[in-house]
C-alpha cells in the first residue's frame, strides 16, 4: 500500500480518505492530487506481513507463525478470481477493475491465495497484522 504526504498547505481528499497538510499516510489509490507525493510503493511503518504487485496468476502463502491478519486486495487493472486455499473452495473471490476488499481472520483459517488474473491485470496484495 503506497505511503504518500501531503506537502500542499492544506488538507486534501484522496478517495474516501483526507489527508492534512505535512501528514504521511498510507492510501490505496490511482489518482494524482496535486502537492500530495508518494513516498514510497510500500507502508513506512510495519504491521506489514507482506506486500505484493502481481501481474500474473500465481499462489500467495500467507507465512508461517501469522494467526491474525487481515488480507487487502487492490484491483488497479483486471478482474482478478480468488480462492482461499483451495479450488473447492467455492465459490471464489471475484473482483472487478478499480476494487477494494478486505478480509480480516482471527484464527489461522487462510493458508495460502490462489489467484487467477487475466492477461494485463494488476493486483495488489497487501496483508497486515491485525
Amino acid at each position: 500500500m503506497p505511503t504518500y504526504k501531503n506537502k500542499n498547505g492544506m488538507t486534501k481528499t484522496i478517495g474516501s480518505n483526507s489527508i492534512r497538510p505535512n501528514e504521511i499516510k498510507r492510501i490505496l489509490t490511482f489518482d494524482t492530487i496535486e502537492g500530495v507525493e508518494m513516498l514510497s510503493e510500500t507502508p513506512m511503518h510495519n504491521p506489514t506481513i507482506l506486500a505484493v504487485k502481481l501481474t500474473e496468476s500465481t499462489i500467495v502463502k500467507i507465512p508461517e507463525g501469522e494467526t491474525r491478519f487481515a488480507i487487502h486486495f487492490c484491483v488497479e487493472k483486471g478482474e482478478p478470481v480468488i480462492w482461499y486455499n483451495s479450488k473447492e473452495n467455492k465459490p471464489p473471490l471475484k473482483l472487478y477493475e478499480g476494487a477494494k476488499w478486505n478480509e480480516r481472520t482471527y484464527e489461522r483459517l487462510i493458508d495460502k491465495l490462489i489467484v487467477e488474473l487475466p492477461e494485463n491485470s494488476i493486483l495488489w496484495i497487501i496483508i497486515e497484522r491485525t
